[in-house]
């Protein structure tokens, strides 16, 4: 008994000695960690000698609440089929609650075929203020001999030593499509863009398997220590990976300046549906391995104080025969505890070493301020022109201070051609101070011409300044299938508007009759003070028309007035004739209504056309009741008795119209003149 005890005295001075030396080294960077430590009792046995063997335990904020993933690989070690039916897991956690887990890969059935292995996916919603070491997955097996039919297999739990993060160059395996894929960090960037940080990061995909793969459709994320959760865009195509191959993944965050750099993770996640599973999870560099240098923000001490220049925007708007090369700059006050004077900015660009002309471009101020009060901006626009067939990769916008004649230089801001775009919205805020507006567009049509359509859209744009202000001139682009632009026409739209007020204006353009569209977009901007150019654009959805006609008068929209006509009759008193009709009409009010939109009512016979327009609120009151329409034209009773009529209603605007209503052919009509018989 002795010696026993003396070998276990050895065995323990063994162990002790030893495990320090074992955690070091788990926890430096550059050694691959076990992905399982610290998940304790994850090999949980089955029937015979199967096993279910639980791993990629994760936490991950999402909209619906705090969502637990794992993963479970069940081998079959029988020589029959294995059904997962007979088995279910449960999550429990150290607070006595209990959450359901569902099933999220569930398309490829519950039958594991014998000596293989199948995994399965799993999601709980779980309380936001759970931690991992909370957790614990019980595995049960359903048997009807046991009270409350269930048989508990064991339970995982999960240690303060578990990390589901990997390094980021050791990265991770992840099986696709049957072929393990190592993700590791390539390159990580953080630049300084405004108010945020511009990270790009590179990951770099290896394909250990037989055959080719193309990466799934993934979302990123940059997760915080405190689980704040960023989006990250995948530029370029979808990534494919040859056998023995590597690619690249490219990705590209914004996150505000707030965030400590230090404690990043990028999430990388595979969506089933509503359940988002993250796939992994990889520490970010403490530091950016940056080698580009792009100036977007600047320092600019003056006798006066210091002044911080912003690149806010840059944008490359069509222009017909020409593009406008749009650089819009914030001169703000951050740094000082007093008001800092305005000052002219001028500039000159260069498109890959070529001036541009003007060889000063002068900054256009939007705001109206007479200083630049504390912790406030203002906006400076520097437009110049480039033939829109030109293609470019990288500028230098040369930035200086104008005082008198003379100029002093403050700083040049380089970027490349991907950091020029027009995001798309739905809406549009205008921030220029002391004209901020919102712009959306309300509907959309198309108009049949003689000769040529017009693609028409009815935009509605909102005073959001607390007075009465003057609206700024909208300037506007169709984006036709994507690459081609036709100038829109839009009226003065520059209307004295009270806070809150609305301005219905038309936005308009002219194509080749029975033109084919399939993309259509509204590039929207304002005009630059009194110049030819624009400013702040973006890209609108056009919405597709409506393109139903009724067969009843019933709900006509023409412009912003509805109308119903009924008890329409037509009278024929010798050969002319009048149509006649009760009707109600209401009106969506604006402050301001630049449309002129008439009703066009036609009696069609044969091939002959008599019609009338109607101007509604004029000739059409929304006290209104009755109408009567005359209705003239040659050999009218002719007409109407050899061939019938129908009748339609069509939508007016300039030299177009839209077919609204048709009526059914018919041979009847009325008369005020009694017959005469002989």
């Amino acid at each position: 008994m002795n010696k026993r005890m003396k070998l276990l005295a050895v065995i323990l001075k063994l162990t002790l000695i030893l495990s320090p030396l074992t955690t070091f080294a788990a926890d430096g960077e550059a050694k691959q960690t076990n992905p399982n430590q610290g998940l304790v009792n994850h090999v949980i046995n089955l029937e015979g000698q199967s096993k279910m063997t639980i791993y990629d335990v994760m936490l991950f904020p999402t909209s619906q609440g705090n969502q637990l993933a794992f993963k479970a690989d069940i081998y079959n070690a029988n020589n029959s089929e294995l059904s997962f039916n007979y088995y279910w897991l449960r999550v429990l956690t150290k607070q006595g609650t209990r959450h359901n887990v569902n099933l999220v890969n569930n398309e490829q059935g519950t039958v594991v075929p014998p000596r293989t292995t199948k995994t399965f996916i799993f999601t709980s919603m779980v309380d936001d203020e759970l931690k991992l070491s909370d957790i614990s997955l019980q595995v049960i097996r359903w048997n009807f001999s046991m009270p409350n039919y269930e048989q508990s297999l064991g339970t995982m739990s999960i240690s303060e030593a578990y990390n589901p993060s990997v390094p980021w160059q050791i990265g991770k395996e992840i099986v696709i499509a049957n072929s393990p894929v190592l993700f590791t960090g390539e390159r990580y960037q953080v630049g300084s863009l405004g108010e945020n940080y511009d990270v790009k990061i590179e990951l770099n995909a290896f394909n250990k398997g037989k055959f080719t793969v193309q990466v799934p459709n993934y979302s990123y994320y940059i997760q915080t220590e405190d689980a704040l959760v960023y989006p990250v865009t995948q530029n370029g195509e979808d990534v494919k990976v040859l056998p023995n191959g590597d690619s690249r993944i490219s990705l590209q965050s914004t996150i505000p300046k707030t965030v400590d750099l230090t404690k990043l993770k990028l999430v990388v996640v595979q969506n089933f549906e509503q359940h988002q599973v993250p796939q992994m999870m990889i520490n970010l560099p403490e530091e950016s391995s940056a080698v580009e240098e792009v100036y977007d923000e600047y320092e600019y001490d003056t006798v006066d104080g210091t002044y911080t220049i912003i690149i806010k925007n840059l944008q490359r708007l069509p222009n017909n025969e020409t593009d406008i090369i749009s650089v819009e700059l914030e001169l703000a006050n951050k740094l000082n505890e007093h008001a800092l004077p305005n000052m002219d900015l001028v500039a000159s660009i260069e498109m890959d070493n070529i001036a541009l002309e003007p060889s000063e471009i002068e900054g256009v101020r939007l705001d109206n301020n007479l200083n630049i009060k504390k912790g406030n901006s203002i906006t400076y626009v520097f437009n110049a022109e480039i033939p829109y067939n030109f293609e470019f990769e990288q500028m230098r916008f040369n930035l200086s201070e104008k005082r008198g004649e003379s100029s002093y230089a403050i700083a040049t801001f380089t970027n490349d051609v991907s950091k020029f775009k027009l995001d798309k919205v739905s809406a549009i805020k205008t921030d220029t101070i002391g004209k901020r507006s919102t712009v959306y567009i309300l509907k959309s049509n198309v108009y049949e011409g003689k000769e040529t359509d017009i693609i028409y859209a009815a935009v509605l744009m909102t005073n959001n300044e607390p007075r009465f202000v003057t609206l700024e001139q909208l300037v506007a682009f169709y984006k036709i299938n994507g690459e081609m632009y036709f100038p829109a026409e839009i009226p003065d739209n520059k209307v004295l508007t009270m806070p809150s007020g609305q301005a219905l204006i038309p936005i308009y353009t002219k194509i080749p009759k029975g033109f084919e569209i399939h993309d259509l977009e509204l590039v929207l901007g304002t005009q630059l003070t009194d110049t030819e150019y624009y400013k702040q654009a973006y890209v609108l959805d056009v919405p597709q028309p409506i393109e139903d006609v009724k067969e009843e008068f019933t709900d006509v929209k023409i412009g912003n007035y509805t109308v119903t006509l009924e008890d329409v009759k037509l009278y024929m008193n010798g050969g002319s004739g009048e149509l006649r009709f009760k009707y109600e009409l209401s009106k969506e009010s604006y402050q301001h209504e630049l449309a002129e939109h008439k009703l066009r009512i036609t009696i069609v016979s044969g091939d002959k056309r008599y019609s009338h327009d109607i101007t509604p609120g004029e000739d059409l009151t929304v006290d209104g009741m009755y109408f009567e329409m005359p209705v003239s034209g040659a050999d009218l009773d002719k007409n109407l008795q050899r061939h019938g009529y129908h009748i339609e209603a069509l939508d007016v605007f300039d030299d177009g119209e839209k077919l609204l209503v048709q009526t059914k052919k018919t041979y009847s009509w009325f008369s005020d003149t009694p017959p005469q018989f002989q």
